[in-house]
């Protein structure tokens, strides 16, 4: 099946991962914080679906995303991991942090709006996603 823009879709294993990030473990109540929160939202407005059909061309956790930023045409690689293994000078970026959770569940050719900190908002046209792991041991697991 492949990508629809208008249909969000993560894969039910990345979402049972993910959804450990939206609660507070020492309260068991869902997390207040704005990245929590975004990526809450981003679980609730999504189809969950079995991993073996989201389509290949999907950002899910782990992959490696290509986009280029618009109207500059700066272009750009980034690998979408859980905050464990973030580390933005190895050009792994948290599931948590705005690009991150914006990127997750797009399909190539998607255009995203996103909210950076700064109150800005930067437009960026996916191009291209692998989802071959990371050869550094940056997994996508929680743990």
């Amino acid at each position: 099946m492949p990508y629809d823009p208008t249909n969000l879709m993560i894969a039910a294993d990345d979402a049972e991962a993910l959804g450990w990030l939206v609660f507070d473990s020492s309260t068991h109540a869902r997390s207040k914080s704005p990245a929590a929160e975004r990526l809450a939202d981003k679980l609730m407005a999504a189809q969950i679906m079995p991993a073996a059909a989201v389509p290949a061309d999907v950002v899910r956790l782990g992959a490696a995303v290509t986009y280029r930023e618009l109207p500059a045409g700066v272009r750009r690689t980034l690998r979408v991991v859980t905050p464990l293994h973030a580390d933005a000078n190895e050009g792994r970026v948290s599931v948590l942090s705005p690009i991150g959770c914006a990127l997750l569940g797009q399909g190539v050719g998607a255009v995203v709006d996103v909210e950076l900190p700064t109150g800005a908002t930067l437009s960026i046209r996916l191009e291209g996603i692998d989802h071959a792991p990371a050869t550094d041991g940056a997994a996508a697991s929680v743990a």
